[in-house]
């Protein structure tokens, strides 16, 4: 059985304990919780008996009692910390203890109890039952708080209505409820003295503002009212729209020559001009250096204090503000935290070039101006943009859409009461903004503890004074109370604060542990945001967070002369990163067993989660176990579980050392009949440089870029190295490209000595060959022979063939045995990523560990999630070993002529339209039948929808495709007509037209068409012909200028032939995998091709040819990583969907 990698608890420990106890009789039982879930007080679970056998039970657990309840609250109430600790979520290790000194019965026992209903039919307690009662003890030791909630508690809420501490129940109370501030009173007016004009805007300068990104989302904590979850959402949110630039064209085109002012127009509208304040902004942030230059003064200065806005919020330094529209509706506003030095300057400098009257608002005369112009200004632009959020960004509590959407508030009436609560929730942003301010002094108190004291600074008085003094007889009540109630957010933010109000500041607070950690992580950097004063000692309060550091190193083991494995130079090791200093991970490990807590190293402190710690701990003890390969791909990714990987200098003076001859120019062998273009020559040197470091190659080039010829050159290379004195080297390609490669092999390099291992004669023992040349088809019959062999070097042509690794095929060609192997393909991706894997691992066996593990880690982030890190991660590991260059990239190939793609529309003839309509509606009926909960059904009705789509293709083709009648009449068909149009135009020109169709039948159908209607004999290559008729067939369309058509069969012809006679392409069907498709063109938009190449893609208006060719069209994947469909994803729609698509008409 595998062990659980959750850790137990004492929580856990304590419930399972109690159990066992309470239902000895059972304990003995085999029965196991394969699966536990816990929705409130009920638990469902399957359970596996010692037969192997499975129960479903579900549980309903007892309420606390109100007495329970009553008794707990009256505990926490007394102690604030331990409430304050729960409130927050955090799991101190004295609540069990402490809830069980209340009186609470926590665990199985007497007075608990609980219903049973198993599927085993016992009534009451049985040994299925036992077993999920048993396993609720892992749920808590993953969650500790589920020992309360499958009670029906919710002791965080509960704990909140109790951190209200005794202190605050001696504030002045406050009569009836704050009225919220209207926003258009912010607006600060004042009698008008200044210039209305602006003769210049200067370039923008930052204002250095500091990064408080991370530190304000602090400023905000959980609570009953906003729990942990919307918390760490509006932190999230808040961050991503830190990090936006906010570059975006306008709603409707704006002129920049036509100036304006702001204007403020009530509720939450702001005009400039006459168009909306929202649009000026987006159009002057798309607008470059020259058309700004000829843009009005108001403009410049409008962008000018965009820019201003946004080095604000990109630094973090807004906070969200509820202000009132009228009397029954809120909103808020995101405005500039001022408070910060370099916040506040950055506003004044806008202010110093604003005229007066450029922003106005409605309650402004004409004899006034707005003196806070800037600031207003700002502000409208931050809430613009902190309102813009992603439009597929989904939050499931609609209150996060007031602060990042344009939703409103009601505060009429009892809505009041939230109203108050958002307040209290966001009073931490208005800390620095109070009369009276906390200042927090801190001192070292030994063995990773410190202990806190607080001041209060009064503003006007400009004067601290200890907290101690608010107690004293001479300090006013009321005073005190209004200092109390200005710091009172530091609650959130410091730990402990309750108990030290309570107790009259006479105690300092201490802090270690956890607390410990959260005060220097995230409360310091709040306060040092805030511009709350600190006095903390040295080191302390710049603190860092010490971070796991794997680094790849040299091998003890030395380098092997030859062909050596690079990944045997390289292991990995692990570090702690504090700050800029580094700390051996051995060392940190025997530091952190003397104290957990505040760590000191080389003059600094830092701390390290437990999470950190455990990684660290995982990471040093399995080290060595880290395969060899595994590593190289590490140190090529440059990331490890997360983390950034640093390759130590002496790991890559071995890389350069060996990569030193593959970086350098290697000649190409003089044997080599041809010129090789340069990135010829590069793929030539990098296949060989990747040999001789013993790693097998994808040379994955466009389509006709000359793979065939790159590897030539490395097999006369490789002969002329004596590579081939022993070992041979086979080369294994589809049937149609064998003659195909005795051609090229024969022309490229004639001194090559080359066996075609293939008909009835064929043999391996006693012939003098440097290179066999064989079919896939043959290495399965002869799979026993062929894997024997010990062979230098395996090439595999068309990969593709190996995608399926569990075919027969794929694990024929994986068994040979061979020092080095390569694969060519123009497209190693087809239809998932997992293609790629069985090519990969071919080439380079255990690279990308199991196929299991490549699809958690690559395919599904990938090709499921579209996750772009990911991708770029899976560039990063493959760039060694996979080259691909691309036809459309004018650095690798400027000679080669355009390709001009087209779609050609033709509409259904009336009896196509009929033939297609009975025919959709006669399967679609049977599909209805179909039951999707019967596994055998639901394979059945695929296999429906798959004839479907068969049947429908034949129907747009032609309706006697589908009903075999022999009737070929192109007036039958839409699109035979426009196919006889545009082919007849092509032969009225010298140019010759290669026609590929899915079917061979609809093959015959067109050769019969074209000689009856257009009088020309077309040739027709299909997968029925023998290898010396297809080679027939290619010479005389190649050579024979009366041979003006050539019909292939896509399966037959669509990969490998040069065709580069023809200039004109037409796919008469089309297959719905856009990388086919493109290797079918690719046959004549490949080297040697003189002329603009014209693709015509044959589409039927208004039925699913159309609809399907739009729905993959939108669906572009990420990053170039783009994985092609076929038709299995059309099978999985509903019925519903599929109306959608194959019914005629638009889309």
């Amino acid at each position: 059985m595998a062990t659980d990698s959750v850790k137990r608890t004492p929580w856990g420990d304590e419930w399972r304990s109690a159990v066992e106890r309470s239902f000895a009789v059972y304990s003995r039982s085999e029965a196991r919780a394969a699966d536990v879930k816990i929705s409130g007080r009920t638990v469902k679970a399957r359970i596996v008996d010692g037969s192997w056998s499975t129960q479903n039970v579900e549980l309903m657990m007892s309420r606390f009692s109100e007495e329970e309840e009553s008794l707990l609250m009256e505990g926490l109430k007394k102690n604030p910390e331990l409430a304050g600790s729960l409130a927050h979520h955090l799991e101190p290790k004295e609540t069990l203890d402490f809830a069980k000194e209340q009186g609470l019965k926590m665990v199985p026992g007497a007075g608990v109890k609980f219903s049973v209903k198993c599927s085993c039919g016992m009534r009451g307690m049985c040994n299925h039952a036992y077993a999920a009662l048993h396993g609720i003890g892992k749920k808590i030791d993953k969650d500790p708080f589920t020992i309360f909630t499958v009670r029906g508690m919710d002791v965080c809420q509960l704990a909140e209505q109790c951190t209200q501490a005794a202190w605050e129940e001696e504030l002045p109370v406050e009569n009836g409820k704050t009225a919220l501030p209207v926003f258009a009173e912010k607006f600060t007016h004042v009698p008008l003295e200044g210039s209305e004009e602006i003769s210049e805007v200067p370039e923008y300068e930052s204002a250095n503002i500091v990064d408080a990104r991370k530190a304000l989302v602090n400023a905000v904590a959980p609570n009953a009212a906003f729990p942990e979850e919307f918390v760490n959402l509006y932190r999230e949110t808040c961050l991503e729209q830190f990090a936006e630039s906010f570059e975006c064209y306008p709603e409707k085109s704006v002129d920049l020559s036509e100036g304006g002012v702001v204007r403020y127009a009530g509720t939450d509208l702001w005009m400039f001009g006459k168009i909306p304040l929202e649009w000026a902004v987006d159009a002057v942030s798309v607008e470059g250096p020259t058309g700004m230059s000829k843009a009005d003064i108001s403009f410049k200065l409008l962008n000018y204090a965009r820019q201003t806005a946004l080095e604000i919020l990109n630094r973090g330094s807004v906070y969200p503000k509820l202000f009132a529209l009228d009397k029954k509706v809120a909103r808020f506003f995101w405005l500039p935290l001022k408070s910060i030095p370099e916040v506040h300057g950055a506003i004044a400098r806008l202010q110093a070039w604003m005229p007066v009257k450029f922003v106005r608002s409605e309650m402004e005369s004409p004899k006034q101006m707005t003196q806070n112009s800037a600031e207003m200004l700002v502000t409208a632009i931050l809430s613009i943009y902190m309102r813009r959020i992603d439009p597929e960004k989904k939050f499931k509590d609609s209150r996060l859409y007031a602060f990042f959407g344009n939703a409103t508030l009601d505060y009429s009436g009892d809505a009041a009461d939230d109203i108050l609560e958002i307040e209290k929730w966001l009073a931490g942003y208005e800390l620095s903004n109070a009369k009276y301010l906390p200042v927090v002094n801190g001192a070292d108190a030994g063995f990773g503890k410190v202990d806190v004291d607080l001041d209060f600074l009064d503003r006007d008085l400009n004067k601290a004074q200890p907290y101690s003094k608010l107690w004293t007889r001479e300090f006013p009540a009321e005073k005190r109370g209004l200092v109390l109630r200005a710091v009172q957010p530091m609650q959130n933010f410091l730990p402990g604060y309750d108990e030290y109000v309570s107790r009259k500041a006479i105690d300092n607070i201490h802090l270690s542990g956890e607390n410990l950690i959260r005060f220097l992580n995230e409360s310091v950097p709040l306060f040092r945001a805030l511009c709350i004063g600190m006095n903390l000692p040295a080191g302390i309060e710049r603190v860092v967070r010490g971070v796991p550091h794997p680094q790849i190193v040299r091998s003890e083991e030395k380098a092997q002369a030859g062909f050596c494995r690079l990944e045997n130079l390289l292991r990995l090791n692990w570090s702690v990163v504090i700050g800029e200093k580094v700390m051996d991970g051995k060392q940190f490990m025997e530091l952190y067993e003397k104290s957990k807590d505040l760590l000191y190293f080389e003059g600094q402190y830092f701390y390290v989660t437990p999470s950190d710690v455990k990684q660290l701990k995982d990471g040093l003890r399995d080290r060595f176990k880290v395969p060899a390969i595994k590593v190289l791909q590490i140190a090529l990714a440059g990331e490890f579980e997360g983390l950034s990987v640093e390759i130590a200098p002496e790991a890559l003076e071995e890389i350069h050392k060996l990569k030193e001859e593959n970086e350098s120019s290697i000649p190409v062998p003089a044997e080599i009949q041809a010129n090789l273009r340069p990135y010829q020559r590069r793929g030539f040197a990098w296949m060989l440089g990747n040999s001789k470091l013993g790693f097998g190659s994808i040379i994955a080039d466009d389509m006709g870029l000359g793979k065939t010829l790159q590897v030539i050159t490395l097999l006369q290379q490789m002969k002329n190295d004596g590579a081939f004195d022993e070992r041979k080297a086979i080369v294994v390609v589809p049937t149609g490209l064998l003659q195909n490669w005795k051609r090229e092999l024969a022309k490229f390099a004639p001194g090559l000595k080359v066996c075609i291992y293939h008909g009835s004669n064929r043999n391996v023992e006693g012939v003098n060959a440097d290179i066999f040349v064989t079919t896939y088809g043959v290495l399965r019959s002869d799979q026993e022979q062929l894997t024997d062999m010990n062979w230098q070097l395996v090439v595999i042509d068309e990969a593709q063939n190996i995608k399926n690794a569990g075919t027969s095929q794929s694990r024929a060609v994986r068994a040979l045995n061979a020092h080095v192997k390569i694969a060519m393909s123009g497209t190693p991706v087809e239809n998932r990523l997992m293609e790629f894997w069985s090519i990969m691992d071919f080439c380079n066996r255990g690279f990308f560990g199991s196929a299991k593990s490549f699809h958690e880690e690559f395919e599904r982030p990938i090709q499921e999630r579209a996750n772009k890190h990911c991708a770029e991660l899976f560039r990063k590991v493959t760039a060694p070993f996979l080259l691909r260059r691309l036809k459309t990239d004018k650095s690798i190939i400027a000679d080669l002529p355009e390709k001009l793609e087209q779609n050609e529309w033709a509409s259904l003839s009336p009896e196509q339209e009929k033939l297609y309509n009975d025919t959709f509606n006669s399967i679609m009926q049977k599909l209805g039948e179909f039951d999707l909960e019967n596994a055998e059904d639901k394979f059945e009705r695929s296999a429906a929808v798959l004839r479907l789509i068969t049947a429908l293709k034949q129907i747009c083709n032609h309706p006697s495709q589908y009903l075999k009648d022999g009737k070929t009449d192109p007036a039958l068909s839409g699109k035979m007509e426009l196919f006889l149009d545009i082919v007849g135009s092509i032969l009225d020109t010298d140019e010759k037209v290669l026609v590929f169709t899915q079917f061979t039948e609809m093959g015959e159908i067109l050769q019969k068409v074209l000689h009856s209607k257009l009088k020309t004999e077309a040739l027709f290559y299909h997968g029925g012909m023998s290898i010396g008729a297809r080679g027939k067939a290619i010479d005389e369309f190649e050579k024979d200028p009366d041979r003006r058509v050539l019909i292939l069969s896509l399966k037959a012809g669509g990969t490998g032939l040069n065709l580069t006679a023809a200039s004109q392409v037409i796919h008469y069907d089309l297959w719905w995998n856009p990388a086919v498709e493109a290797q079918a063109t690719d046959r004549a938009y490949r080297i040697g091709q003189n002329r603009r190449v014209v693709v015509h893609r044959l589409i039927t208006k208004d039925t699913f040819e159309e609809k399907i060719n739009d729905i993959l069209e939108s669906k572009k994947k990420i990053s170039e990583m783009t994985v092609a469909t076929g038709e299995n994803w059309i099978t999985k729609m509903s019925d519903d969907e599929l109306r959608e698509v194959f019914t005629l008409g638009k889309n």
